[in-house]
């Protein structure tokens, strides 16, 4: 008997003596059932529906229906043939792989199949589609109304064109908006910690649909007011009877760098529901120590030996002693163009030893050193900006030579543990040729969403190399504004962690600097780094690599998670694990999360139903405590800071 199927009447002879395996003759699967009517009442003929011993119409609905295995799973909508919505479903992939929440996808030629028995068996509907075919849209619009109103929950991923069936997401009438919104501004509801934050207008813009929201929508996120032009509802969130519905309103959203947006929508889908997360705080120093030359950088005043060595290091440091971070300074040693010898010398002359003497301190100061390159070259033989290698022979050389000048520098007691690939590109032959001629290397650190000329990761382990962890930057600068500022909030919307990088020399370029001095971009940073402390305090400082080993605990977990009445839910964990499992958990909007003994809320936000709660046992209820007085807003439980080791 297959998994699916659910047994309700079994029978066996008596006449000829039990045979051991009796007969399902009440069943239903998820792909049809049967009954045989003698067991279904005392009439074959079935004619007196009072004497049923069986609800004929929820049997034929389980028999009928497409109803899922697991009741968690979510309906998905898209439409092959728009490439809108081919996107929207690759970001619904990897929201399903970070969340745990299945989903199974119906074509828009079969939407006409839909029934409301159909909806019912699913935790949410997903709309992926921008257009719905003419034909079908005022039923499909009906159908996703009544769905909602008897309790279910639909979330719309793109801007729906559609008037009839945007009425449904929107409530009113919809127009598109002249060029792009520009900005954005976050409320309370979206996510805990961002409310007020703010993206100025020159930054970003979203292409999306102009609309007034219904009186029971809350909106989560809006582009800002701009001349001429008031605000447009990019995100939010309604009531509708006795569900809800949820919608993102820019066609972006399908993007990677917004992934956290459909992740956070999804979990309003869903309902109540606990995906395992890092709750960390990483930090990258990339080019550092770098080669150093003795020239006078004019607007320092000084030369380059001097600030990189003083002035720089020490913003680290504050950093360090002030806010808790545990960096991870990635040495590169030569900038050296070259892909065949001769080679440039190392650090050459008398001004390398200054860049050795860097190594020596950071050592002294108990932070970790990672590798970022023999030169500043993408290792690989193919795509990448720079120069690419001839074969992977000659990738290999250079790295190891970069082992013996990492273990020549930082000394024999260190390893090269992490790498960071120059211009955030590494192929799978300069994957192959690392882990060959580099093999302490265990994290593999690009970007996680990039130019399609930089290698995005995901935080997992690597596609080609199973014992190596990919562990991505999600943004970079001095400066939490802008396309930084949506890259750190994309981080913590998709795994609550904030994993972010800088270049030293970045300060030197007029572009990458923005224009800034040194004084204002060392503020920038340390602000930056306040600032995401005080809103999201639920990060723990860590070093990569510490993040790395947990984030392998993570992988290695599996959880289940079912309702239980009242709108909590009961977390099921992988057995044989004794290490604490940090969970975001989406509970209803205005429930105090109470925990089980095996647990502790960190973290609490009672309005957008986030509470991140620490798990200590294999199984841990999370369930309402509707006696507490639990006004709108959020709170916070301090656990332990950080694991073994940390500041």
């Amino acid at each position: 008997v297959r998994q699916d199927v659910r047994i309700l009447v079994e029978a066996d002879r008596t006449d000829k003596g039990r045979s051991g395996r009796p007969s399902a003759v009440v069943f239903s699967s998820a792909t049809g059932a049967l009954a045989l009517t003698r067991y279904l009442s005392p009439s074959d003929m079935l004619d007196d529906p009072d004497s049923f011993r069986l609800d004929i119409r929820g049997f034929i609905s389980r028999g009928l229906a497409a109803t899922p295995s697991d009741r968690s799973a979510l309906l998905v909508l898209f439409d092959p043939d728009s490439e809108d919505s081919r996107r929207a479903m690759t970001a619904l992939a990897a929201t399903s792989s970070y969340t745990a929440i299945p989903m199974i996808a119906v074509a828009s030629r079969d939407f006409r199949n839909l029934r409301p028995m159909d909806l019912d068996g699913f935790a949410g509907v997903v709309l992926a589609c921008p257009d719905v075919p003419s034909a079908v849209a005022g039923y499909l619009a009906g159908l996703l109304r009544n769905h909602a109103r008897k309790g279910g929950r639909v979330l719309a991923v793109l801007p729906i064109r559609d008037p009839s069936v945007a009425s449904v997401i929107w409530g009113r009438q919809v127009e598109p908006v002249p060029g792009k919104a520009k900005g954005i501004r976050f409320h309370k509801g979206a996510f805990p910690g961002i409310a007020g934050l703010e993206v100025e207008a020159e930054s970003v813009g979203f292409s999306g649909l102009r609309a007034v929201t219904g009186p029971d929508c809350r909106v989560l996120a809006e582009s800002l007011a701009t001349k001429g032009n008031t605000a447009v509802p990019l995100w939010w969130r309604c009531t509708m009877g006795k569900g809800s519905i949820t919608a993102l309103n820019a066609y972006e959203f399908a993007d990677r760098a917004f992934l956290g947006f459909v992740v956070q929508s999804v979990l309003n889908a869903e309902g109540s529901w606990a995906m395992p997360v890092l709750a960390a705080a990483v930090e990258f120093v990339d080019d550092c120590p770098l080669p150093m030359t003795g020239r006078f950088l004019k607007p320092m005043g000084k030369k380059d030996t001097e600030f990189y060595s003083d002035d720089f290091f020490g913003m680290v440091l504050k950093a360090v002693d002030g806010i808790g971070i545990r960096p991870v300074f990635m040495a590169v040693f030569s900038y050296d163009d070259r892909v065949a010898p001769p080679f440039d010398e190392l650090y050459p002359g008398q001004v390398g030893s200054v860049s050795r003497e860097l190594a020596r301190r950071i050592v002294e100061h108990d932070l970790l050193a990672g590798l970022h390159g023999m030169n500043h070259l993408s290792p690989a033989i193919t795509g990448g900006v720079s120069k690419t290698f001839p074969d992977r022979e000659s990738i290999s050389r250079e790295f190891s030579r970069a082992r013996k000048e990492f273990y020549e520098v930082f000394g024999k007691e260190n390893r090269p543990t992490v790498y960071v690939p120059p211009n955030d590109y590494i192929d799978k032959d300069g994957k192959l040729a690392l882990t060959l001629s580099v093999p302490e290397v265990r994290v593999i650190a690009s970007v996680f969403s990039g130019s399609e000329v930089e290698t995005q990761q995901d935080f997992a382990r690597d596609q080609d190399l199973q014992w190596i962890t990919t562990f991505p930057r999600t943004w970079a600068g001095y400066t939490l504004k802008g396309e930084a500022l949506l890259g750190m909030l994309n981080g913590v919307f998709v795994l609550s962690v904030n994993s972010h990088f800088i270049h030293p020399d970045d300060v030197l370029d007029p572009e990458r600097s923005g224009g800034r001095s040194w004084k204002e971009l060392e503020s920038g940073y340390l602000d930056g780094l306040r600032e995401v402390r005080r809103r999201f305090p639920f990060l723990r400082e860590m070093s990569v690599l510490e993040a790395a080993e947990e984030l392998n605990r993570m992988l290695s977990v599996g959880l289940k998670t079912t309702r239980l009445a009242g709108g909590g839910i009961r977390v099921v964990r992988t057995s044989g694990v004794v290490s604490p499992l940090t969970l975001l958990v989406r509970l209803p909007e205005g429930c105090p999360p109470k925990v089980s003994a095996d647990g502790k809320v960190l973290f609490s936000d009672l309005i957008s139903g986030r509470h991140h709660v620490r798990m200590d046992g294999r199984v841990l209820e999370i369930d309402c405590n509707r006696s507490s007085a639990a006004p709108g807003g959020q709170t916070i439980a301090r656990g332990p800071a950080a694991p073994r080791g940390a500041r």
